[in-house]
Parts: structure tokens; sequence; C-alpha cells
């Protein structure tokens, strides 16, 4: 039997686990002290590939108000306009020597101005 896309994706062992979801509980952040769902206030994002939410746990007895941060860590397809000021690294998945082909194959075709045809 294969391993799933999620699992080579992201890993195996606990990390993975925690990408299943509780039974009755929908996907997005749950509060880190009750479990209960949160919502998100506010965003603001800090740089091209970090951003931090403002947000508030639902559960009315706990209250409690936090900042999550967000960043992208690795490259799991890698863009077709890529920013020079990026750097994302590239998931483990991904065949460096076929992205650098493609990237040649791209230069080229600017260069000559035509199609792959």
């Amino acid at each position: 039997m294969s391993t799933p896309l999620w699992q080579r994706l992201f890993g195996g062992g606990s990390a993975a686990a925690k990408l299943e979801r509780p039974e009755g509980q929908r996907w997005g952040r749950v509060c880190p002290h009750c479990g209960a769902p949160s919502k998100i206030r506010s965003s603001q994002q800090i740089t091209p590939s970090y951003a931090e939410q403002l947000r508030w746990c639902e559960n009315p007895l706990c209250g409690h108000i936090w900042i999550d941060s967000i960043e992208a860590v690795r490259t799991l397809s890698p863009s077709a306009v890529p920013s020079p000021e990026i750097n994302i690294p590239l998931s483990r998945h991904i065949r460096r020597e076929q992205v650098v082909a493609v990237m040649h194959q791209a230069e080229q075709l600017d260069l000559y101005g035509g199609d792959a045809q």
C-alpha cells in the first residue's frame, strides 16, 4: 500500500497525527487553553511570507485572546513567477534537478521570445 500524499508532504509520526481532525470538530485554530473554536479578529501582513492574526476564543468562560503567527515554511510547488526577495525552502519531495531544468527552459524561452514548441 502506498503512503498517502499528505503523509509524504508533511511527514509521518506524531506531526502527521496532528493533521487529523478530532471527531465533530471543524478545521481551524482552536484555543490552546480550552480547545474551543477561535475566530480571527484582525490580521496584519508583516513580511511577504509572514503574517500575524489576532484571535479570540469563542468560549465565554475562557476569554483567551492571543496573536497567532502564520509563516510560509516550505514550497510544495514552485511559483511560476518567483520573487527574487523570497526564499522559501523546497519541500523534500520536490526533485530539485527537475525544477532547475524547468527554470533553465523558461530562461531560454525568454531569451528567444518563443514557445516551447
